[in-house]
């Protein structure tokens, strides 16, 4: 059994993938069971049977506590493990992490296991950081108590700024993940980009995001994080008002339908992995209105499924969103919609850069998102780039095409630029197709050529539904150009991608 490859980074899960195939082909008895969460190996083998483990049945929670949950962590069983009397799931590893230090000691252990992430970039220790901050004595009682563990690595884990390593990790992740969300719950300057990137190991994991949420005192202060993480990914400002709904729920009702609202208007988008992904943020909520909005067939039965839940308190800006969302589609843009690409408020922001998505643009409209792309604040330009992205027409593509030039690739705004590029070649007469995709890979084709973001999400953008005509030909360029500079990994990547594209390519739909 090979328990939790999400906790190892995505090219040593690969490696352990292709390490099982031979043996079991040697040895036709043997079988592995592989446990992931959330992550869809659809490439892995057709031989492999898939499924979704369900929480432990309140029967067995009782035998384990004396009582029926009074939680959801206690069906979990990591938690269930762990269980204190009603504890919660913060609670629960909080209480088992307090065995071994208290008072400044735990803050001092919070701030090493942030800077961990910071340092190395994945969820290893550094006994010296450590030793340093709580003592000798109390990382051999972990030690000993086998809470922290040494780990079996041909190549030890080194920072760029560090001649030490980090070989050691907490038993299970969500130790690491709940100290580290701890000490970035109670720096409120660590609440940005940065902070954001390096808690999540750069948007790959949300539960030690979720888990800050629990440490945050004030309910002000719980959706102020909640929102400054909407600004920066809002699937996970999704999995931590889950992780809300799960405790405490500090969080409003009016930024819990928000979230979810905006959430649902992604199901009808082209890309078919952000339609995959925010779906499963939906599963993950488990409310009646997250499953009202996964049950709608298209965009009016979402707005109908959202008015039916609306929150009893409507501050302004929530009427503001409302008034954005249930909008007709086609309305025309008033420039009171352009100048809220420009407001603080994430809801209000983020409302009028979806909205104008789906709005018609007057030229004098359009000229003013335009000019917001070199907009002093990120995402204020990662906003009008996102707006955009539907208004297909050669001053648009232009535009874009020098804001994703002028972004490092790191940037969420280059993320949105190179989106939105796609989505404008998407919409452009099959005729321009050819020569605007063979444009935009002459400007990508250094920043694509190897791992990162860029060339994860130019993967992405080409895998949409439904196929434009003669999509497999437009995209060949690109395509060969992923090719010629792919790794094993790549490769295997992107072979699986051909064949999910050939797959959507012989659907009855799809005239290609």
């Amino acid at each position: 059994m090979i328990d939790g490859l999400n906790e190892v980074d995505r090219l040593t899960g690969q490696g352990i993938l292709e390490a099982v195939a031979p043996v079991t082909a040697i040895d036709s008895q043997l079988s592995f069971l592989i446990t992931d969460r959330l992550v869809r190996r659809t490439n892995v083998s057709t031989f492999w049977r898939y499924a979704t483990l369900g929480p432990v049945p309140p029967e067995v929670v009782r035998e384990v506590t004396g009582s029926l949950p009074t939680t959801e962590a206690m069906s979990i069983p990591f938690y269930l493990r762990r269980h204190s009397q009603g504890g919660v799931a913060h609670e629960i590893l909080r209480e088992s992490i307090t065995r071994f230090v208290t008072g400044e000691d735990f803050a001092a252990l919070a701030e090493v296991s942030f800077r961990s992430y910071e340092e190395y970039g994945r969820r290893s220790l550094d006994r010296e950081m450590i030793v340093a901050s709580v003592g000798r004595g109390v990382w051999q009682t972990m030690v000993d108590a086998r809470f922290v563990v040494e780990e079996k690595r041909a190549a030890p884990v080194r920072s760029a700024n560090r001649t030490t390593q980090a070989n050691f990790r907490f038993e299970h992740h969500l130790l690491q993940d709940f100290l580290a969300g701890l000490h970035l719950a109670t720096h409120r300057e660590l609440w940005t980009d940065h902070g954001f990137d390096t808690l999540s190991l750069k948007a790959s994991s949300f539960d030690a995001l979720a888990l800050s949420l629990t440490q945050v005192l004030t309910k002000p202060d719980a959706e102020e994080l909640v929102e400054t993480v909407y600004n920066w990914n809002f699937y996970a400002a999704a999995y931590m008002l889950q992780e809300d709904r799960a405790g405490i729920r500090q969080i409003s009702e009016a930024v819990g339908v928000a979230l979810l609202g905006a959430l649902a208007e992604k199901r009808f988008d082209d890309v078919v992995p952000t339609v995959v992904r925010v779906e499963d943020a939906l599963r993950v909520n488990q409310s009646s209105l997250a499953a009202g909005l996964l049950e709608a067939r298209d965009r009016s039965e979402v707005v109908s499924a959202l008015l039916d839940h609306l929150p009893n308190d409507q501050p302004d800006w929530f009427q503001t969103w409302l008034e954005q969302f249930s909008r007709p589609d086609e309305a025309i843009a008033q420039n009171s919609d352009v100048e809220a690409l420009r407001l603080p408020s994430p809801m209000v922001g983020w409302g009028a850069s979806n909205a104008l998505r789906r709005f018609g643009l007057s030229q004098q409209i359009g000229a003013e998102i335009r000019r917001l792309l070199s907009h002093p604040n990120d995402t204020v330009r990662w906003r009008a780039a996102h707006a955009l992205g539907p208004h297909a027409s050669r001053e648009n593509f232009e535009a874009l095409s020098e804001a994703l030039a002028a972004e490092p690739d790191e940037s969420w705004v280059a993320y949105g630029a190179l989106r939105a590029i796609f989505e404008q070649i998407r919409k452009m007469p099959g005729r321009e197709r050819p020569g605007l995709l063979r444009t935009l890979t002459d400007q990508i084709a250094g920043r694509i050529g190897e791992p990162g973001p860029l060339r994860a999400e130019t993967m992405r953008c080409v895998e949409v539904a439904p196929l434009p005509e003669h999509w497999h030909q437009d995209i060949e360029p690109l395509l060969t150009l992923l090719w010629e500079t792919a790794d094993d990994s790549g490769a295997e990547d992107l072979a699986a991608l051909a064949g999910r594209l050939r797959q959507r390519k012989r659907g009855p739909s799809n005239v290609d």
